[in-house]
């Protein structure tokens, strides 16, 4: 829940973005501040691209209408200071035409329509020639052509790391917002476009004083153009987030990890003070992401870069987890033959008595990517008999139901949406997981 630090509320990432929907139908812009590392980056991506799809009816077009600006890669007053654009300036255009008329080599009719446009040129007022334009980021000059591509639908434009930018930029952007007048002067439709802004806390404001992060202080202009939440950094929120199905089919944050955060919480966001290393949500991702890779190129994890990415004690820490994971009861162990239908029974008996989050860890691997089962009816009829009889809690069950429904088109999930051997029968799992119906309102799950 929420907390108060000296003058400011600090919010969970999940209740931020809960009301992003609504923000976004409302068409009000919203601005996450943070500490860094805590994942609200790719959340906040994640739940836009999913608010897009939705409104647009298909991934690829909300895939197209999301414009991430990374205002930390953007040189300092890049916005702030005028150049001559070729493209458009009367003044270059103008030399062109001169070069055509001075070319001997160039035909009579084009001469003429040099002449001629160069006239016109001339006529304008000389301040208007050599006006000056702003240069426009590459993201932003794309939005603006994919809405003049696509008039009357939304786009959701998400200006990252805000506190990059410095106050002159910043007030460009607070005329972007504000106006829709992006920063080579031309006027965007609003109507066509949500912002999200994010960034880190700056020393001047209220309850983080000790913060000596390189941020620019938040133009007060900017944050009352938008809803602006604190956010803290959350253990559960990534724990509820990680369980999720991300693109690749797969859980978004790797079944060690989860499993682990799960038997100790205190892993995430420990600070030594004689490492400078910790686990946040953004090394954590970077781990979940180095565990995946290894075991798709068929490599062992090694405890040496786990502690490369999150520090010498909580890495070693987070290793005896995870060579006690692996001496768990094992998918092979468990499934045996393809031939049967049926669990091992010695097996199965092992895995009942397993805690929560080990058999979290195993039945995540068991329908990941990554598993070595191939979802026939015989290993979708075992998922069942797993998830009927293995002891498994509500939570954990509904966590995996929930995977499955989101699951990509083409993966082995969303074989299991689909699978009479799991929702039919004398037992129907749709049922037993009731709790899940209000995740979908498609018919993905109807038996």
């Amino acid at each position: 829940m929420s907390k108060a630090t000296a003058g400011i509320t600090e919010v969970l990432i999940k209740e931020t973005i809960d009301q992003m929907e609504a923000l976004y139908a409302a068409n009000v812009g919203m601005m996450v501040i943070s500490l860094p590392g805590i994942g609200k980056t790719e959340m906040i991506s994640q739940e836009a691209l999913r608010i897009l799809e939705r409104d647009l009816g298909s991934k690829k077009k909300a895939q197209e209408a999301f414009f991430v600006v990374d205002m930390s890669g953007i040189p300092s007053e890049s916005l702030a200071v005028p150049y001559i654009n070729p493209e458009a300036s009367p003044a270059q255009l103008k030399l062109e035409y001169l070069k055509a008329l001075s070319n001997p080599d160039t035909p009579e009719d084009l001469k003429e329509v040099a002449k001629s446009e160069l006239d016109k040129l001339m006529a304008k007022d000389e301040e208007d020639i050599r006006r000056l334009q702003r240069d426009v980021i590459g993201e932003i000059r794309d939005a603006k052509a994919w809405m003049k591509a696509n008039p009357g639908k939304k786009s959701i434009v998400f200006i990252d790391e805000i506190t990059s930018a410095n106050q002159d930029d910043q007030r460009t952007l607070m005329n972007f917002i504000q106006s829709g007048i992006s920063p080579d002067g031309s006027r965007m439709n609003l109507k066509n476009i949500w912002f999200i802004l994010a960034g880190n806390p700056s020393a001047e404001m209220p309850g983080y004083e000790y913060y000596d992060g390189a941020t620019n202080p938040i133009e007060e202009a900017v944050i009352t153009r938008v809803a602006t939440f604190f956010v803290k950094a959350d253990v559960e929120s990534v724990l509820q987030w990680g369980m999720q199905t991300g693109e690749d089919g797969n859980a978004n944050i790797h079944p060690y990890l989860i499993s682990a955060l799960e038997t100790d919480r205190k892993l995430y966001m420990n600070r030594v003070e004689t490492d400078i290393r910790l686990m946040n949500s953004r090394t954590l991702f970077k781990l979940s992401e180095y565990f995946k890779a290894s075991t798709r190129i068929g490599k062992r994890w090694n405890a040496i870069t786990v502690k490369a990415l999150v520090g010498d004690s909580t890495g070693t820490a987070l290793c005896n987890i995870i060579e006690k994971l692996d001496k768990l009861v094992s998918i092979k162990e468990l499934f045996g033959s393809s031939k049967s239908d049926k669990l091992n029974p010695d097996a199965l008996a092992k895995f009942k008595g397993l805690q929560e989050f080990e058999k979290y860890y195993i039945l995540s691997s068991a329908i990941d990517e990554s598993s070595t089962l191939d979802m026939t009816t015989n290993d979708m009829k075992k998922i069942g008999q797993l998830l009927e009889e293995g002891g498994c809690p509500q939570e954990t069950v509904s966590t995996l139901a929930k995977r499955i429904i989101d699951a990509p088109a083409g993966t082995k999930l969303r074989k299991l949406t689909s699978s009479k051997a799991l929702l039919n029968g004398e037992t129907n799992l749709l049922q037993k997981l009731h709790n899940i119906r209000s995740f979908t309102t498609g018919a993905a799950f109807q038996s």
